[in-house]
């Protein structure tokens, strides 16, 4: 088994992906107003990802066994968790994020010291790459206003994973 995350950390080092974590929230003249989940999305992406057709992943507070979501977790009061103006990335304590069962695609981002980037560590403790939290204010967030949704750049995440693979459709999602 060792041996199976060694080779998987060395094919993670050799081949690098990149992946933003947003958060959506609707408009509030919109029916169903407020945070409707998380949205996985490749940053070269040119155009709003539609949220109606792109994987929602949902907002909880335990995504332990098969409990498919991201659990988020703020330092501060205002926490960087929330859509608000005055919640900043930086104050994220965690982020832990269960995407998949079949097969287990469950890492935690973990806050590091000032200037070192947060790490991104899988169930039994292997790497899974690492993560930044976006800048605030945004400096790069090129469809935060889409449509009736407005989507909050938590996370910049640099991994073997991509977007395409944690919303791929062959798992069972279905929008």
């Amino acid at each position: 088994m060792l041996l199976y995350y060694c080779l998987f950390s060395l094919y993670a080092l050799l081949v690098s992906a990149d992946f933003d974590i947003y958060l959506i929230t609707k408009d509030p003249d919109a029916p169903g107003f407020g945070v409707i989940g998380w949205q996985v999305v490749d940053p070269t992406r040119k155009a709003c990802p539609d949220p109606a057709r792109t994987r929602m992943f949902s907002r909880r507070t335990d995504v332990s066994g098969n409990k498919i979501g991201i659990r988020c977790v703020s330092e501060t009061v205002l926490g960087g968790c929330e859509p608000l103006r005055g919640s900043y990335p930086n104050d994220i304590g965690l982020m832990e994020m269960h995407f998949s069962d079949t097969p287990k695609i469950h890492y935690t981002i973990y806050r590091s010291g000032h200037g070192k980037p947060w790490e991104m560590v899988g169930l039994q403790g292997e790497p899974g790459g690492y993560c930044e939290p976006a800048p605030w204010p945004p400096s790069d967030q090129a469809f935060s206003e889409c449509g009736p949704f407005t989507l909050w750049k938590k996370m910049r995440c640099h991994s073997f994973l991509t977007a395409d693979y944690i919303n791929d459709y062959n798992r069972g999602w279905h929008p």
